[in-house]
């Protein structure tokens, strides 16, 4: 399994929000619960998703810095 192939989940809202991101760093899929809250506050909804997204890129990158390390000169990342 590739870096590539390795899909993570960013989650924001205590969980409220999850994004699901590909190793391309894509959204492949969005998931929130409670559909009458976020009818009522679309702005919070929409920094919510930003928010799980950012989450979900920061855990890739770390992935990423982890693979790396395991595979080049100690001490580089």
């Amino acid at each position: 399994e590739t870096l590539k192939d390795v899909e993570v989940t960013g989650e924001a809202g205590g969980g409220f929000v999850k994004v699901r991101m590909n190793g391309e760093f894509a959204i492949i899929d969005i998931q929130y619960e409670n559909i009458d809250y976020i009818k009522e506050d679309l702005t919070t909804f929409k920094d919510l998703v930003i928010s799980a997204h950012n989450d979900a890129v920061k855990k890739k990158k770390d992935e990423i810095k982890v693979k790396m390390s395991s595979t080049l000169i100690p001490g580089l990342f």
